[in-house]
Parts: structure tokens; sequence; C-alpha cells
């Protein structure tokens, strides 16, 4: 009787935090595959596989601009702050797709030569280079941002799959899937510096920028992999149970939150001590995650429940459960609006998830840093003000990523991207979870 009081209690706690967090489902085109955002124009695009087109979604009204024919099936996307473009790749048409954002047109096909199959594109925001893993040939393509020529092609392991971009080395991570490595690329030159082994499977990939530290997850060997991003080296393997799929990083806390499909659970690991803190069980098939530094949840899309589970960060527990559309698959996240886009692609919908508790948007022009509920908007420098005193102080991007340490006074970021950024104290009053979020414009 008390497991079945327990169990009606969170069914009934979930079911009226559904009709909070769901805000709008979006009708797009066939087999919607992935999500991207892009902060610099806060539009959201949807890579319709099957139908080859891509949806392009206002991220202020929901509304979708238009529907892009792209010829290909569009398969994973990236955005590049530096020249405000998206790059999608066709795996089954050995083709890279570029968007611009400001135009909503297709301004190139870039192939990536036959059998290629091109997974996942990533950006290197230093040098303005796109990286393309090629799966079926053993490689990894770099094309300039500028022209869009090809800059030299790098051979890795066998069947690179994923791609992650570390700013504060300016390497590129590669996920090797059949051979179980990670091939590590040096930005500046394009040349492979290491290739680190990591068991059987490796599946997904995320950056602590706090400790410097890159993750890959073991689908087969139920392990984490904790790799320290200075020498390159492993310092350590986490048990975190079979079929990890998904990886995100909370700046805030310095977490890292790691799904598992076979065993249906989150599991929360600390990013300075590589312990699990908690294993959080969901639904049936937890997959892709993503972390919200305006609320300081986690989401994560139970693909076989077709459901998205929301959880507290503060006390690892499960806050919503939100239904979807079919088998969720991808999820992206809108720090300007503070919502969640879920690519369900079962039904050939986008589910629009929104905080209930967010405050509106402040629309201001002031360059000092406040407390507020919603950003603060500035151009060309950010002021810091003496009330908020800390040993330490830094400007993350969307991802969580350190772009800047900050001084009190005056901070120049005309060098930075448009976009949206967050102020983050370290070792002060100010709670980490009020983290302040910052609009910088052109």
């Amino acid at each position: 009787m008390r497991t079945c009081f327990v169990f009606a209690l969170c069914f009934l706690c979930w079911s009226q935090a559904r009709a909070q967090w769901l805000e709008t489902t979006i009708q797009v085109d066939s087999a919607p595959w992935s999500v991207c955002y892009n902060p610099t124009s806060n539009k959201v695009y949807c890579a319709n596989r099957f139908a080859r087109t891509i949806s392009v979604i206002d991220g202020s009204t929901n509304v979708v601009i238009t529907t892009l024919p792209v010829q290909y099936e569009p398969f994973l996307m990236c955005h590049n702050p530096l020249n405000n473009a998206v790059y999608c790749t066709a795996v089954s048409d050995d083709m890279l797709i570029v968007i611009h954002g400001d135009s909503n047109r297709v301004t190139h096909w870039l192939p990536t030569t036959p059998w290629h199959s091109p997974w996942m594109p990533c950006v290197n925001t230093y040098d303005n280079k796109i990286y393309v893993a090629n799966a079926g040939s053993n490689n990894v393509q770099v094309f300039d941002g500028a022209t869009h020529l090809q800059d030299t092609l790098i051979w890795v392991g066998s069947a690179p799959e994923l791609l992650l971009y570390n700013p504060d080395n300016n390497r590129v991570y590669c996920v090797n899937w059949a051979s179980g490595s990670v091939t590590v690329i040096d930005g500046a030159g394009d040349s492979v510096r290491t290739t680190i082994p990591v068991g059987s499977s490796p599946q997904a990939l995320c950056l602590n920028p706090q400790q410097n530290k890159v993750y890959v997850t073991d689908f087969v060997g139920a392990a984490l992999w904790v790799i320290d991003a200075g020498p390159d080296t492993v310092i350590a393997t986490v048990s975190v149970g079979h079929q990890a799929r998904g990886l995100c990083y909370n700046p805030l806390m310095d977490r890292v939150y790691c799904s598992t499909s076979l065993h249906d659970s989150l599991v929360v690991i600390d990013g300075a001590t590589n312990v699990v803190l908690a294993s959080v069980p969901t639904p049936a098939g937890p997959g892709p995650v993503i972390y919200n530094t305006e609320n300081n949840k986690v989401y994560c899309a139970c693909i076989r429940a077709d459901t998205v589970v929301v959880l507290d960060c503060e006390s690892n527990t499960l806050v919503a459960r939100i239904a979807v559309g079919a088998a969720p698959r991808s999820i992206a996240w809108n720090p300007v609006q503070n919502r969640t886009y879920i690519a369900n692609n079962g039904d050939s919908t986008v589910s629009v998830l929104r905080d209930s508790m967010a405050g509106g948007i402040e629309e201001t022009l002031n360059t000092e840093v406040r407390m507020t509920n919603g950003p603060t908007v500035v151009r060309g420098s950010l002021w810091l003000g003496a009330s908020t005193s800390a040993s330490s102080s830094w400007l993350l991007d969307a991802a969580g990523r350190k772009v800047m340490e900050l001084r009190q006074g005056e901070n120049d970021i005309s060098r930075l991207a448009p976009g949206v950024y967050f102020v983050h104290y370290v070792q002060t009053q100010v709670q980490a979870s009020a983290a302040l979020k910052v609009v910088i414009q052109k």
C-alpha cells in the first residue's frame, strides 16, 4: 500500500506539471531527426530527414518561418556564431548543407566525397573552421568557415561519428565508434595529437570547461571515461550502467549527467571527484539530455516512453514528466525565451516546453549586470558592479563553456559573437544557481 501511495503521488505531481510545462506542439515534415538552436537570430532548425527539408522556427513566436527543401536527407546540425550559418550533414547523400541564419536560405552544398557518410559537424570558433566526421571513410574533413573551401582531410579511427570542440586548448575530440577510441586533433595545425582508447563503442561525449575534462560514454562497457584535456590522458573510469547514451554538463554545480537506457536512469557524477552522486530512475529509453542554466534543471528525452523528464539539479529528483510526441530523439534549448525543443521522430512534430516559473524578457540596454529574471542586453562592454564581489567571475556561453574571465568594472566583450551568455560567480555569497543571463548584441 505504501508503494502504491508513492506511485500515485508521483503520478499526480507529474500530471500537474505536464499541463504547466508543455507550451505547444509544432507540426513539421516527415521524420524530424535533430534540432539546433541559433542564438544569433533566435531561431530553431529542425532537420526532417525523410522529407528532405529543414524547418526554420522563430524562437519568439514558435511559428515555422519557412521550410527549406535541401535535396538531401538532413541529419545532424551545428551553428557557427562567427558567420551566423547553420551546417547540416546529409549522411545518406555525402553532403554538407550550409544555411545562412539571416536570409533563411541554403547558400552552399559542400560534397564530402562519395561513401564518406558524414555524421556530426562541429565549429572551431577560434580559427573559424568546420569539422565533419565521415563515418564511412574513417576521416574528418575540415572546411574554412569564411570561404567554405576544404582545408584538409584528417585520418582518424574507425567509424568516426561525433565531434567536440574544446576552446580552452583549441582541440577537437573525435569519437571513433568502431575502434573504441577518441582521436584528439590540434585545431591550429589540424594534425592528430594522439588517440585515446576508451573501451568499446563510445556513444557520446561532453566537455567540463571548469575542470578541463572530456567525458566519453562506453555504450557496451557500462563506463564513463574521463579524459584530462591538458595532457589528453584518461584519469578515471566511472561505472554508470550499460547503454550509456546522453551526456551534459552543469557549470553551476560542476556535475555531469549521463543517461543509461538499459537501466532507465540518469546518473549524476561530481565533476571534481569523478564520483557518482546519484542514480535517478526514469521512464523507458532515456537518451539525449540537455542542461538549462536558467532554472538549473536537466531535461532528458525518453525515446521509448514518448516523454521528457525534468531533473532538479539541487535535489536530484524528477520534478516533471511531460508527454511529448512519438519517439523523441533530439533536444535543443533556447535560453532567450527559456524554451526547450524536442524533435519527435515518430509523428513529425516538435514539442516546445517552457518553465512556467520563468520571468518575462526584460528589454533593457543597461550595461551593468543586475539580478533579474530576464537578460541584461549589452553591446561592446559589460560592467560588473562592485556589489558583486567574488574571488572569480566567468562569462559562460549557452553550452556552459568558459569564454572570458570577468573583472569588476568594465569588460570588453566586443570580440565575442552575438548570443546568450551567463555570468557565473565562484566562491561568492551569490548562489551558483542564480547565474545572470546576458544577451550580447552588435
